[in-house]
C-alpha cells in the first residue's frame, strides 16, 4: 500500500539519480577515475531505486521504465564518451570561441547543455543530426507547436476512449480465453494502443512546453514515435513505429559490443548482434520495471520481458528469412521495407496520413504484425495486469 513516506522516498531517489546524472557535466568532467566514480554513484543509486517500493504498483512500473534507460545513457556519457570534449565540439560547430570570452563555456550555458543532453534525445555527437528517430524537420516554432497541440488533443481523446477497454488487476485473465479469441484480442489491443498513445503523449507533452516557453529548439524534440503505417513488418514496427527513445543507447551498447568481440562493422553478425543486444536492453529495461510493480520478491522477471522480448528478436530473424527467400525465388523484388523505414523516418509530422498500402505485400505485412502481436502479446500483457502495474 502506497503511503506518504514510501512515495517520497521513491521521488527522492529518484530526483537524487537524475541529480548525480546530471550536476557533474557542469563540471565537464575530463578525468576518467572522476567520471567513474560519478558511475558508481550511479549504480548504487539505481540498485536502491530497483529495491525501494512507493507503495504503487502503477507508480513502481513508471519508475522501473525510466531509470534504466538513464542509467545507459550515464554510462554513454562518462564512459564511453567525455563529455567536455563533446561540448567544446558542439560550440566550435557554431564557430564560437571555447575560451568563454563569448559566454559559451559559463555556468548557464553548459547547463542549458547538460539539460538538453540528459533530457532530449539527442545524445553524445550527434549534433542534432538524429540517426533512428521520426522526421526530422525544420519546422518553425509556431509550426511545430500546431502540429503537437493538434495530436496531443486527437491522442488523448483516442486514450479516454480506449480506458474502458483496459485490463487491470480485477478484470478477467486475459489469456483465459482461447487463442484469437475477442476475450482474448480486445484487453490485449486496447493495452497495445494505450500504450502507444500513452508514450507518445509522455513524450510529446513535455516537449511542447519545452519548446513553447523557449526552453528547447524543435530540432531537440523529434517524433519518439512512428506512424502507425510504417508497421508493415515487425522489423519496420520496431524500428520505426515503436519508441526510439532509448535507440541511441541501444547503438552504443551494441557497437561497443560488437567492437569488443571482434566482429567486423557492417557484417551480417554484427548486425544480428546489435539486434540482439537491443532487445536484451529492452528486456532488462522491462523486467526491472515488473520486479519493481510486483513489489520485489525471488523472481527477478515477474512478468516474462525477456521471453517476450526474445521473441520479437526471433520474429525479425524469420521475417528476413522470409524475406530472403522470397527474393531467392524471385517472388518479390527488392526489399521493400528500406523504403518503408526511410517514410518512417522523413514522411512523418508533415500530415496525418498513416496508410501506405501501395503493394499487395505489404498488406499481408499488416496482416502478419497484427496476427504475431495476437499470439505473443497477450501472455505478457496478462503477466503486467498481475502486478497491478496498470490499474
Amino acid at each position: 500500500m502506497m503511503t506518504p513516506s514510501s512515495m517520497m522516498l521513491s521521488v527522492a531517489l529518484m530526483v537524487s539519480f537524475q541529480l548525480t546524472l546530471t550536476l557533474p557535466l557542469l563540471l565537464l568532467p575530463e578525468n576518467r577515475p572522476v567520471r567513474m566514480v560519478v558511475i558508481v554513484l550511479l549504480v548504487f543509486q539505481y540498485v536502491n531505486l530497483v529495491n525501494t517500493s512507493s507503495g504503487d504498483a502503477a507508480m513502481n512500473w513508471g519508475l522501473g521504465l525510466a531509470i534504466t534507460p538513464q542509467l545507459l545513457k550515464g554510462f554513454e556519457i562518462y564512459i564511453t564518451h567525455t563529455p567536455a570534449s563533446e561540448h567544446f565540439h558542439r560550440i566550435r560547430l557554431r564557430d564560437e570561441p571555447v575560451d568563454g570570452s563569448n559566454g559559451s563555456n559559463g555556468l548557464s550555458e553548459r547547463l542549458l547543455w547538460a539539460l538538453e543532453l540528459v533530457y532530449t534525445p539527442r545524445g553524445i555527437g550527434w549534433n542534432w543530426e538524429i540517426p533512428y528517430v521520426c522526421y526530422i524537420g525544420t519546422e518553425s516554432k509556431s509550426a511545430y507547436l500546431a502540429s503537437r497541440i493538434k495530436r496531443i488533443a486527437l491522442f488523448s481523446v483516442m486514450l479516454f476512449a480506449l480506458s474502458n477497454g483496459m485490463p487491470n488487476s480485477k478484470s478477467p485473465s486475459i489469456t483465459g480465453h482461447p487463442p484469437l479469441s475477442i476475450g482474448l484480442l480486445v484487453p490485449t489491443w486496447a493495452y497495445a494502443i494505450s500504450a502507444y498513445l500513452q508514450l507518445w503523449l509522455t513524450f510529446t507533452i513535455p516537449a511542447t512546453f519545452m519548446v513553447g516557453f523557449g526552453f528547447g529548439d524543435p530540432r531537440a524534440f523529434p517524433y519518439m514515435m512512428g506512424p502507425i503505417g510504417a508497421m508493415a513488418s515487425l522489423r519496420c514496427f520496431w524500428g520505426r513505429t515503436w519508441h526510439q527513445a532509448v535507440r541511441r543507447q541501444m547503438t552504443t551498447a551494441g557497437n561497443l559490443l560488437t567492437s569488443q568481440a571482434g566482429i567486423t562493422k557492417g557484417t551480417i553478425e554484427s548486425a544480428y548482434l546489435k539486434l540482439l543486444v537491443g532487445f536484451l536492453i529492452s528486456a532488462w529495461t522491462h523486467a526491472v520495471a515488473g520486479y519493481k510493480a510486483r513489489g520485489g520478491g525471488p523472481d527477478l522477471d515477474p512478468t516474462g520481458a525477456f521471453r517476450f522480448f526474445l521473441l520479437q528478436f526471433c520474429g525479425i530473424v524469420f521475417e528476413d528469412l522470409c524475406f530472403h527467400i522470397l527474393q531467392l525465388l524471385r517472388i518479390i523484388g527488392a526489399d521493400w521495407r528500406n523504403d518503408q523505414m526511410s517514410q518512417g523516418k522523413y514522411g512523418y509530422g508533415k500530415g496525418l496520413e498513416w496508410w501506405v498500402l501501395d503493394k499487395a505485400d505489404m498488406v499481408l505485412g499488416y496482416i502478419w504484425v497484427i496476427l504475431w502481436f495476437s499470439i505473443t502479446l497477450p501472455p505478457y500483457v496478462e503477466a503486467i495486469r498481475m502486478t497491478g502495474a496498470l490499474d
